[in-house]
């Protein structure tokens, strides 16, 4: 089994109509996610603080199993 690596950020952008949202990660570009990647299928709020691991989706970059941080 392969090691996990987590991504940490901070929410940047939601669309709570269509469950998306964007992380601002500590390095690198702005990274895409979707309601389904949370625990309580809903999108963190703006400024929220995140731990996420990183996937893809259709040939694109996407941030999974993503939790709110305290």
């Amino acid at each position: 089994m392969g090691t996990v690596v987590k991504e940490f950020g901070v929410v940047k952008m939601v669309n709570a109509n269509q469950r998306w949202f964007f992380i601002r990660p500590d390095s690198g570009s702005d990274v895409f996610g979707h309601c389904s990647s949370t625990a309580d299928g809903r999108a963190p709020a703006v400024g929220t603080r995140v731990a996420y691991e990183l996937g893809e989706r259709q040939g694109r970059v996407i941030a999974t199993s993503v939790e709110v941080l305290p």
